[in-house]
């Protein structure tokens, strides 16, 4: 059955991480998982997620950035030096 929608990639995605590595998004979290699809997908430098798609299936690489960059949450931390406790 063809994929049609990006709500159905959505979910295809979702499941790539669930089956291989055991992260599972809920539904209250698509959001979240969309915005950090929206961004792999600048970055590699397509238009859809179709595409995106396609392109993890045939190309490791883009494979395991993706897997990189919606697993791996980025925490910067900011304080004056007046504010530090040591």
């Amino acid at each position: 059955m063809p994929v049609k929608n990006e709500t159905e990639y959505l979910c295809k995605f979702r499941d790539i991480l669930n089956n291989k590595y055991g992260i599972f998004y809920p539904d209250s979290k698509m959001g979240l998982l969309r915005i950090k699809l929206d961004k792999c997908i600048a970055r590699a430098g397509v238009s859809s997620y179709e595409e995106y798609y396609l392109l993890l299936h045939s190309n490791k690489k883009h494979f395991i950035r993706f897997v990189n960059q919606i697993t791996v949450n980025k925490t910067e931390f900011s304080a004056s030096p007046s504010s530090s406790i040591f």
